[in-house]
This record gives structure tokens, C-alpha cells and sequence, in this order.
């Protein structure tokens, strides 16, 4: 049994020794059909693999406290600085994240003549640029150090990162101009709005005046002409309190009761006072509810809004670009380690044939 054992050692060692010979004395084969294979997959991802893939990322925070208190200064200064700051920069991250701001951008600035996609046919322009811009997102930085604030990231995917770049801080540059004029030109509105009602009402006032005047003149015009009627020219009003007889005309005009114009001024006094009122130039200074409206209405005039200084965000961190990870060199790898086995395999296959033909003719013989 011993002796079986000792055999069966035997002749597992020679064939191993017999395999590593074989190894060794094709060992070119297997080192030409691993280098060649590998050396063509390597070729085949230099030639047709996708190119580099670049992640392209812009940082961006909250506006200014000095841009901020400017703003709502110029916006009349009803919310605090707080409640403003989160409000612009709420509507800038809309503005930010429209695909039609996005894509306008685009073409305004040739980006597609810049990205080498000049060539894409006529038809498939808006389906390559809402695919370049569905590829832009934008997320918060994680939080690192506590009570640091925190930016936004403005980020996308290409194999142009230069072109990207340039791209992103143009979207940033115009959502942020965009949100302000927006801003500027709502509070314009409302300063034009409020104009108009100003106006209107003090034109109202104004012809209210008017109107009132001219009924003065009237009825001054009718009082002068009854008083010429009944021969009362001149004015009475020297007749009171000469003596007793006037002593209950003096007492009616004392408790309120009313005598009429044309026999208190006559005649005379009357056209004067007709002419006094048809020759007055403006009745502004007879209207005192225009004293607060003319000078809201100049106050409001006065006001320049100048969106100079004033931005609805603030650049945190400039573009910057880093490699995607890519699968190349796995696949190298694994073409390496694949390569090798198969050549293992003909060199083992190649040597099994061979010694069956060796046996087929000696059985010939």
C-alpha cells in the first residue's frame, strides 16, 4: 500500500514537472498572446473609449449683508434684513435653476460652437442642449464645521471643463443680474403705481377746487345781479350797531341766522369778489390735502433706484474641475489577467494534441 502511495507521489510530481517544462518552453507564446491581447484592448480604449469626464463645481452663498441693507433701502425698508436676504435668494436659486435661462445662456454665449457640436444637425440642437443642461444641478455643501456657512454648488459633467466652467459662472452672472433687475423693476412698478394714484387723487382735489369755484362765482355773479336789481350797491355791513333800531338785526346776525350776500356786500363788493376768484391763478394753496401728496409725490420722484452694489448672491469659491473616476484601468486589468489564462489554455491544449498525434503514430507503426 506504501508503495502505491509512493508511486502515485511520483508520478504527480513528474507531471507536474513535466507542465512547468512546457510552461517554460512557451513561455514566448504566452507571453506574445498576453502582451497582444492586452496591448489591443488597451489600443481599442485609446481609440474609441470615452474621453476623460471632468466634474466642474461653482460655490456660492447667500448675498451680503451690506448688498442686502442697500436693496431694502431702495425697497422702502418695510422687512428686516433677514427676511430680505432669504427672499432674494430664494427667487436667485429659481432663476438659477431655470432651464430656459439655462439654455438661453447657451446659445447667447455659442456654446455649442465651443463644445466642438457645431455639426449636430438642425433637428437635434434643443435635444443636445436640454441634455447638456439637464446635467447641471444644484446642491448644498454638506456641513463640515458647525455655525460655517454652508454654500451652494453649481455643478455639472463634461469633457470640456474649461468651456463648462466658463458656462456656469456666465448662468451665475446673469441669474444674479436677472434677479436683481427683476427686483428694481417690480419696485418701479409699485413707485409707478403709487404715482398714479397720487396723481389722480390730487387731480381730483384739484378739480373739486375748481369746481367749487366756479360755483362761487355763480352765485356771487346771481347776488351781485339781485343786489343791482334792488338798487343795493354798496355794502351794509357799516350800517350794524349804529343804533337801537338795528338792535334785532344785530342780535340775528349774532345768533347764526343768515342774510343774504347782494344786502350785506351789494353790488360793488360782489363783482369784486367775482373777479378776485375768476383771476386766482391756481387753487393749490386753497387745498390743504394736497400738502401730504405733493410731498409723497416728490419724495417718490427723487427716488433713483440704482441696482449698483446690489447682488442677489455672493461667489464663495471660483470654478474648479476634478477627474471622474473611470473603469479603464480594470478593464485593463482584467484583459491583462484574461489574456494570461488563455494563453494557458492553448499552451495546455496545444501540448495535449501534440502528444495525442505522437500516439496515433507510433499505434501506426
Amino acid at each position: 500500500m506504501n508503495n502505491d502511495s509512493i508511486n502515485h507521489y511520483n508520478d504527480n510530481e513528474i507531471e507536474l514537472k513535466q507542465l512547468v517544462m512546457t510552461l517554460i518552453k512557451r513561455r514566448r507564446f504566452i507571453v506574445g498572446v498576453t502582451g497582444g491581447l492586452t496591448l489591443l484592448v488597451i489600443g481599442y480604449l485609446l481609440l474609441f473609449a470615452s474621453p476623460l469626464q471632468y466634474k466642474v463645481e461653482v460655490s456660492f452663498l447667500k448675498p451680503s449683508i451690506n448688498s442686502v441693507t442697500r436693496l431694502n433701502q431702495l425697497t422702502g425698508g418695510e422687512n428686516s434684513i433677514a427676511q430680505v436676504q432669504n427672499a432674494v435668494f430664494t427667487s436667485f436659486l429659481t432663476t438659477l435653476n431655470s432651464k430656459v435661462l439655462q439654455k438661453q445662456v447657451f446659445i447667447d454665449g455659442g456654446y455649442r460652437e465651443k463644445l466642438g457640436r457645431e455639426g449636430i444637425e438642425i433637428g437635434d440642437v434643443d435635444k443636445y442642449i436640454e441634455g447638456f443642461t439637464n446635467s447641471i444641478s444644484i446642491t448644498k455643501a454638506e456641513e463640515k464645521i458647525p455655525g460655517v456657512k454652508l454654500p451652494h454648488i453649481l455643478s455639472s459633467q463634461s469633457s470640456n471643463p474649461d468651456v463648462v466652467s466658463e458656462f456656469l459662472d456666465k448662468v451665475l452672472s446673469t441669474a444674479d443680474s436677472k434677479t436683481i433687475t427683476t427686483i428694481i423693476n417690480l419696485e418701479r412698478l409699485k413707485i409707478a403705481t403709487r404715482l398714479t394714484e397720487l396723481t389722480l387723487k390730487r387731480s381730483e382735489l384739484l378739480n373739486e377746487a375748481r369746481q367749487s369755484r366756479l360755483n362761487n362765482i355763480a352765485t356771487l355773479t346771481d347776488s351781485a345781479a339781485l343786489a343791482k336789481s334792488l338798487n343795493i350797491i354798496e355794502s351794509n355791513l357799516n350800517q350794524f350797531n349804529k343804533d337801537s333800531n338795528n338792535m334785532n338785526l344785530n342780535i340775528a346776525i349774532q345768533s347764526g341766522i343768515n342774510i343774504p350776500d347782494w344786502y350785506l356786500y351789494g353790488e360793488t363788493a360782489l363783482l369784486k369778489m367775482v373777479l378776485a376768484l375768476e383771476s386766482r391763478a391756481s387753487d393749490n394753496a386753497f387745498i390743504p390735502a394736497l400738502i401730504p401728496i405733493n410731498y409723497e409725490i416728490s419724495k417718490l420722484e427723487s427716488l433713483s433706484l440704482d441696482s449698483t452694489g446690489i447682488n442677489a448672491t455672493q461667489l464663495y469659491q471660483a470654478a474648479t474641475n476634478q477627474i471622474l473616476p473611470t473603469n479603464n484601468r480594470s478593464i485593463v486589468m482584467l484583459a491583462f489577467i484574461g489574456s494570461f489564462i488563455l494563453s494557458l489554455v492553448l499552451v495546455l491544449l496545444m501540448d495535449a494534441f501534440k502528444d495525442e498525434d505522437f500516439t496515433s503514430i507510433q499505434k501506426g507503426k
